[in-house]
């Protein structure tokens, strides 16, 4: 299975669709393994935590520079916009064509902002959420969760382009 590499909101990158190898994380992050703290994380006895152990054996030492390298946490983003209209249909799953797919993982669950012309949230009826079966670059495979029949018994709803889909 080859890896999906999707770079997220603070340019990190994400591994998705396959196992995170040595391998895999040297190759995209390669400043990421730093033998300093690994050669502490190796010596991390049972019931203590790495961040414990560290803290513990850091101690003061003196330093002449103030820069420092920490390590960063990022997210993927967590939106994306429909890019074609979808038109309801009596099926409860539809494929959708988003700006960028890469960004979810089938099992994600994801909510579509309905708005009215002006641009602001429609608030009188459950916003539509949806299961995600399937994901490619541009488009998303959904599964409607809490379907709501209109009166032509269309199950899956009409998402119209400009949609936002939110995580």
């Amino acid at each position: 299975m080859e890896p999906v590499i999707t770079n997220g909101t603070t340019g990190a990158k994400h591994v998705s669709s396959s196992p995170l190898t040595l391998q895999i994380t040297q190759q995209e992050a390669s400043d990421l393994l730093m033998s300093d703290i690994d050669s502490r994380l190796v010596k991390v006895r049972p019931m203590a935590t790495p961040v414990d152990q560290i803290s513990r054996q850091g101690g003061a030492r003196q330093c002449k520079s103030m820069e420092v390298d920490y390590y960063s946490v990022d997210s993927l983003p967590r939106e994306t916009v429909i890019t074609a209209d979808k038109a309801a249909s009596e099926n409860e799953t539809g494929v959708v064509s988003v700006e960028n797919g890469k960004i979810f993982a089938p099992s994600d669950t994801l909510m579509a902002l309905i708005t009215d012309a002006s641009g602001s949230p429609v608030t009188d009826c459950a916003a539509p959420v949806f299961y995600v079966d399937d994901v490619s670059a541009d488009r998303l495979t959904l599964r409607v969760v809490n379907p709501v029949p209109d009166e032509n018994d269309n199950i899956f709803p009409l998402l119209a382009k400009g949609t936002k889909l939110i995580r």
